[in-house]
């Protein structure tokens, strides 16, 4: 028999390849079981039983409970971020379009993704976990706020007011996904991108 090609995958690359996918369908499952029972009904074995996938694979990827919020947080995060920016590379060049669109992606991530809210906030509310927050995430989120004060610099701001108009934009969304987490029902998109607008005007008028 001849070798494998590149065009033809080996045993070797399957096996991965499942590995994977069965990674992957333990970190949906871990991020699912957060969403609907919190952080401390979220265990190996329920995890196990969402996925479908047998206690031995879930102890062959995950040697713990912390390592599986851990990869539950980073997916999570992968997810913002990938959302995030492609909304803002899709706003195209001038900065004050992008803090706009900055503002509406949030909102609209906030209404279509609540279960990303409720692992985010099952971190937050959790002391211990929220060292894995300060390790794996809080560097992610002065990212995004060095970015929008980046963004307000870029529409011609002394630096000192940019960094206010980057906290406030900040603090603004960070009250949004507040309100769109605690009460989902009157949660309302549309109104409050409105309300994200007027903020933006008075912040950095066109």
């Amino acid at each position: 028999m001849g070798k494998a090609t590149s065009l033809e995958p080996t045993h070797v690359d399957r096996r991965r390849s499942r590995s994977l996918v069965s990674r992957q369908a333990l970190v949906a499952a871990a991020i699912r079981s957060i969403a609907e029972s919190g952080l401390a009904e979220t265990t190996l074995a329920r995890v196990s039983a969402l996925s479908g996938l047998s206690r031995s694979l879930v102890a062959f990827h995950f040697e713990s409970k912390d390592a599986l919020i851990r990869a539950a947080l980073v997916e999570a995060n992968r997810l913002y971020d990938e959302s995030w920016r492609q909304a803002l590379d899709a706003a195209g060049a001038p900065p004050r379009g992008r803090l706009d669109a900055a503002i509406r992606h949030d909102i609209a991530f906030a209404y279509r993704h609540p279960g990303l809210l409720h692992v985010w906030f099952a971190i937050w509310g959790e002391t211990q976990a929220q060292a894995i927050y300060r390790e794996l995430a809080l560097p992610i989120d002065q990212r995004y706020l060095a970015e929008l004060t980046d963004l307000a610099r870029a529409c011609g701001m002394p630096a000192r007011t940019a960094q206010d108009v980057g906290r406030t934009i900040n603090s603004f969304l960070y009250g949004t996904w507040l309100e769109a987490h605690l009460d989902p029902e009157s949660f309302d998109a549309k109104r409050t991108a409105r309300a994200g607008t007027r903020l933006l005007d008075a912040l950095v008028p066109v």
